[in-house]
């Protein structure tokens, strides 16, 4: 049997522990608080009337609509052309993916033919899981007061008849994270094309 100061100790140990327990919970109900003050926000704006980054011309077709509740992107750049273009994919010998790099945002564009679809698990259980980690991560340090509210990450996935077609991405110019946010497009797209020659086979 247990001595009167071991049991003390664990008494000791729960209490400091369901302290710890009540606190995380209150900040878990910020964080989801200020993600459903978020989510309200943006609901006043439908996906399919918001102008993709850089974008010109008039306002997408009515096809053109986010796979999910993906947050919107809330700043444009700083001049219309981006900074530089590069290719992000190619497939069979041809271009399908290019990333434009704004200064404090990027943009990949993805071909309709290459049929990257917005419900592949690449996109549902990859892909936007990744990003939405991010952008919760920022909340998080917001919540906290270790990152200013207008430097938050967020991205939007916009597809074209349930063809991804641009992935834009506001990262406020942070190189680390943008070369790992690009990384991980193109590792999707590269999973995407192995699976495509799979199922040909």
């Amino acid at each position: 049997m247990a001595g009167i100061d071991d049991v003390e100790e664990l008494r000791q140990y729960l209490e400091k522990r369901r302290e710890e327990l009540e606190e995380e919970l209150r900040r878990i109900n910020r964080f989801l608080k200020a993600l459903e003050d978020m989510i309200t926000e943006k609901s006043f704006s439908p996906a399919d009337k918001i102008k993709p980054l850089g974008a010109e011309g008039p306002e997408p077709r009515e096809s053109m609509k986010t796979g999910r509740v993906e947050a919107s992107i809330e700043a444009k750049p700083q001049q219309e052309k981006p900074l530089r273009t590069e290719i992000l994919w190619v497939s069979r010998g041809r271009p399908v993916a290019w990333v434009d790099h704004y200064p404090h945002a990027v943009v990949v564009r993805i071909d309709k033919s290459f049929g990257f679809r917005v419900d592949d698990t690449l996109v549902t259980r990859f892909l936007e899981p990744r990003l939405t980690e991010e952008m919760s991560k920022d909340m998080r340090e917001i919540e906290e007061g270790k990152r200013p509210k207008d430097k938050r990450f967020s991205f939007h996935i916009l597809d074209e008849d349930g063809i991804v077609s641009r992935i834009e991405v506001v990262d406020h110019g942070e190189v680390a994270r943008r070369r790992d946010t690009i990384g991980k497009i193109r590792w999707a797209l590269k999973k995407f094309e192995e699976k495509k020659m799979g199922e040909n086979l």
